[in-house]
């Protein structure tokens, strides 16, 4: 699956993170039907943040907050935005 990185909603700024706290990316992708042979049901996200080896488990939230539990992503892919020190009023839209 194609993952593309988006600098939105600005480009990236280092980001330390203390205990017990959180940092967010923005995702957009295109949905599909489940049927589509071309259709990609990843069972979660792990991200390399940039200059970095180490991948991280991504928990994937909604614009309610709420777990997303099946992503269905097109053969396009998955956009990424820039790793943000908090999720409160960043939603990705897409370019």
């Amino acid at each position: 699956m194609a993952v593309k990185r988006e600098p939105h909603p600005g480009p990236p700024v280092p980001v330390t993170l203390k205990s017990g706290t959180t940092a967010f990316a923005g995702l957009e992708w295109s949905d599909c039907a489940k049927s589509d042979p071309t259709c990609h049901v990843p069972s979660g996200l792990r991200q390399t943040p940039p200059d970095e080896t180490t991948q991280l488990i991504a928990d994937v939230q909604g614009v309610d907050a709420k777990p997303v539990v099946q992503l269905l992503v097109s053969a396009a892919g998955l956009t990424t935005g820039s790793l943000q020190p908090s999720n409160q009023s960043v939603v990705f839209v897409g370019p």
